[in-house]
């Protein structure tokens, strides 16, 4: 070598680079070499460097030397094996080296480890064929499939790359709390020995897992699990079965991982390893279980949803109200048969109708603000009755409920409106007032023709309107304070310039109204009041009114009073005063006492003795 190199035997001993004769001898080793190999540079010169150094070529040994005669030079790459017996990948560079007559003497071999950027390349590669791997993979889960076909598929993939192992995946069923096998994959004489030994497919299995596995699943990440199949898995079974089963198919570590999404258990996807080996590719099998328990919960919910809308789609065209589904502008995308029936429109007929288009003119401002409020998120749904026209042009009464569906982004919301035929209710409501009201305007007529035009029956308002001038006010409240009252609008009559024997009479009227006032509301309010030719007293309380079927009883049958015992009723009112005004009804009653100026024409002498007692009576009942 001093005599081929003498001026570089100082630089060839920093560097990896060994000197080979042409039968590939060992004539150079240098520091560098002892370093990276670890063999001595007695154990390398002079033997084989591919023996030594146990070296695998990309190919063939002659041709790589023929190619190196030929070229001159040669490289590639190489795995060498150290003297402690690790393997390393280097990067070699051959050069044939020649005397002057153009002999080849030596091979000059330079070599550069790159273990570890094979190792690195080797890494990158793995991840890119994995990431292939987990892309096709998930396409295929996002393809329509059956239940079935799709746990079978996961399972098969899952047993691709757990390398010799079996899995078992299992969906959870909350109704009975239990785990169903639901595919099982692995090397088939395994699968085989497995059927044997249970006398059936272990598909459809139903077992349950221990409140210990279920906390442990809750991490949501691939773990290993203590026991044997028999203890976490097929428990329902006998021991010794289940023994077997472990022994005859070598099973060893379990490891498991739940289908789990936002709280949201679905199943596990368990991985039995054999019991002689490690469980490989750890992070894919979790990127798989992943892949599937998104694909899991999207058909769960796909599933979920499309019960959800079957049952919607029953409720909707059995229902036995008109139903409507609008959207936000207000037009029909859907109408069920009653609503169809009730309206007299067609189905066709009402797709993309506009609601105005058949709610009665008056009652559309109202729906459309109340809709719109919806719309605005003011409010999620709201009730009202209203007026809708027929096709034919019959008026339709409906009692209307209508709700707001908010969809998900960018979907638009939608307004389900449940509509009850209320027609004939309304109409019958509407001839009851209308019997009322001619009940009622039959009373006034007879009990004013009866009392000869004494008893008017009015509304409050129109008592009010007539009163005239507001002279003074009193709260009734108590009934030890009725007494001042009555006094004190006496006194008001009083100085108004009329008659003793007049005022004595109308104090006792007085008395009834302001008793009745307590007695029937427990209080009210007295207000006197002064026209042209007569003061009036009105009288007002809040209590239960008088049932229009009693008032004839009330205004003409001698002591009648709606408590009972209270008083001696309006029959002394319209007695001894001039004229009785009076409404009533749910939100109470007002009374109305005119005490004209000058007396009637016709004067009520006869009854002067009988109102002498009355007064005394009233006075006695007051103190």
């Amino acid at each position: 070598m001093r005599e081929i190199f003498p001026e570089l035997e100082k630089l060839l001993e920093c560097v990896h680079i060994l000197i080979m004769d042409m039968e590939f001898r060992i004539v150079f080793w240098g520091m560098a070499d002892i370093e990276l190999y670890g063999f001595s540079r007695e154990e390398a010169i002079g033997h084989t460097a591919y023996d030594l150094l146990k070296t695998e070529f990309p190919y063939l040994l002659e041709k790589i030397k023929a190619d190196l005669i030929s070229e001159g030079k040669w490289h590639g790459d190489l795995v060498h094996t150290l003297k402690n017996g690790e393997r390393i990948t280097v990067n070699s560079c051959w050069v044939l080296y020649t005397d002057n007559n153009g002999s080849p003497t030596a091979i000059v071999e330079v070599n550069s480890d790159i273990t570890e950027r094979k190792l690195a390349e080797e890494r990158l590669e793995k991840n890119l064929r994995d990431m292939e791997y987990l892309s096709a993979t998930a396409m295929h889960l996002l393809e329509p499939m059956s239940h079935r076909e799709f746990f079978r598929y996961t399972a098969e993939q899952l047993q691709a790359v757990s390398g010799n192992a079996m899995v078992a995946l299992s969906e959870y069923d909350p109704r009975k709390d239990e785990l169903i096998v639901r595919a099982l994959s692995g090397p088939a004489d395994k699968l085989q020995r497995v059927v044997a030994i249970l006398g059936r497919d272990p598909v459809g299995l139903r077992y349950r897992v221990s409140k210990d596995i279920r906390e442990r699943m809750a991490r949501g990440r691939l773990d290993s699990l203590e026991g044997g199949v028999c203890d976490l898995i097929f428990n329902q079974m006998p021991l010794l079965l289940c023994k077997q089963i472990e022994e005859e198919l070598h099973l060893g570590c379990i490891y498991a991982m739940p289908f789990s999404l936002d709280k949201d258990f679905m199943g596990i996807a368990a991985v039995i390893i054999d019991r002689d080996e490690g469980l490989k590719n750890s992070w894919l099998v979790e990127a798989i279980v992943n892949q599937a328990t998104l694909a899991l919960k999207r058909n769960k919910t796909e599933k979920d949803l499309k019960r959800s809308e079957a049952r919607f789609r029953a409720t909707f065209d059995h229902a036995g109200i008109g139903m409507t589904i609008v959207d936000v502008n207000g037009r029909i995308i859907k109408a069920n048969p009653v609503f169809v029936q009730v309206i007299g429109y067609t189905l066709q007929e009402l797709t993309n109708m506009h609601v105005n288009d058949y709610i009665y003119p008056p009652d559309q401002l109202y729906d459309n603000e109340l809709l719109q409020e919806m719309i605005d998120g003011k409010r999620d749904s709201y009730q009202t009755e209203k007026r809708y026209v027929a096709k034919d042009g019959r008026i339709i009464w409906g009692k209307l409920a209508a709700s707001i569906a908010r969809n998900p982004a960018p979907e638009p919301p939608f307004i389900i409106r449940m509509v009850e035929d209320i027609t004939e209710r309304k109409l019958s409501d509407e001839r009851e007032a209308k019997r009322k009201e001619e009940q009622l305007e039959f009373y006034r007529r007879t009990i004013l023709a009866a009392t000869e035009g004494k008893l008017v029956i009015t509304e409050k308002d129109e008592i009010f309107s007539i009163s005239g001038e507001t002279i003074a006010t009193w709260p009734l409240e108590e009934a030890e304070k009725l007494s001042n009252v009555r006094h004190e609008v006496i006194e008001i009559v009083k100085r108004a310039g009329i008659a003793e024997a007049r005022v004595d009479v109308f104090a006792i009227a007085v008395g009834e109204a302001l008793t009745n006032a307590i007695k029937h509301a427990h209080v009210g309010t007295a207000t006197m009041h002064k026209l042209a030719d007569a003061l009036m007293l009105v009288v007002t309380d809040q209590g239960p009114g008088i049932p229009a079927l009693t008032l004839p009883e009330v205004a003409l049958k001698r002591g009648y009073s709606t408590a009972g015992t209270l008083g001696m009723g309006y029959k002394f009112m319209i007695t001894f005063a001039d004229r009785v005004y009076l409404a009533t009804g749910p939100g109470g009653t007002t009374v109305g006492l005119l005490l004209q100026f000058q007396p009637p024409k016709k004067p009520q002498t006869e009854l002067l003795p009988l109102c002498a007692m009355l007064a005394i009576e009233q006075e006695e009942r007051e103190l």
